[in-house]
């Protein structure tokens, strides 16, 4: 079951078979750009996230798996965030950020036409957790984020699998939760049957 709205075309939920990226890092599914081949050329998609209200959790920290193989300095993904149900959009986080982007490049008149100097490009064929801090983002009731992805006209690999994607924190308004245990939801964005874990609760009834 696809949570995620896909615009643009391209990104697919399902099992991955690719050559290189064809390992979840949970369960069997992923999302992906190709599950079982390479991407297109000359492409923008996005997987955009269901609405998010981070008033209501302390200390949210967006995390997610990932693994990719994209032409390198030409081929791109980051994450752009909106707070104004998708009027504008904004990077979220930069190359310096720990255990995030892996290039700051911006074109420069010979490759990397479309970098906004935020992103990840070239191969990473590992499945590997990535975790962004949204503490200023705390007060936001709105907050939508989105996959970006962006090809250049010629050469395509195998793209880009993503797996585990949830938001993490504190929980601030349900009472029975006084001590404000870590919790997480899963699969988060979920429709129907979904879970809660928390660090130091034993059963819930």
């Amino acid at each position: 079951e696809n949570d995620f709205v896909v615009q643009g075309g391209l990104w697919e939920r399902g099992v991955p078979s690719g050559t290189l990226l064809n390992l979840a890092t949970s369960g069997q599914n992923v999302y992906a750009t190709n599950l079982d081949g390479n991407y297109s050329d000359q492409t923008i998609s996005y997987l955009i996230s269901r609405c998010y209200d981070l008033s209501s959790i302390e200390n949210p920290v967006l995390k997610f798996n990932m693994a990719f193989d994209l032409e390198l300095d030409w081929d791109l993904m980051n994450i752009e965030y909106s707070t104004d149900t998708g009027d504008t959009w904004n990077i979220l986080g930069a190359a310096t950020d720990p255990n995030w982007y892996n290039s700051d490049r911006l074109p420069n008149g010979s490759d990397c036409f479309n970098c906004p100097g935020a992103q990840w490009t070239g191969t990473d064929g590992t499945m590997k957790e990535y975790s962004y801090d949204l503490a200023a983002l705390t007060n936001e009731s709105n907050f939508i984020f989105r996959f970006n992805f962006i090809s250049d006209q010629s050469v395509n690999q195998e793209g880009i699998v993503i797996d585990d994607v949830r938001i993490e924190g504190n929980l601030l308004s349900v009472g029975d939760f006084d001590d404000k245990s870590n919790f997480v939801v899963y699969p988060n964005p979920s429709k129907n049957i979904f879970n809660v874990q928390w660090s130091n609760a034993s059963s819930m009834e």
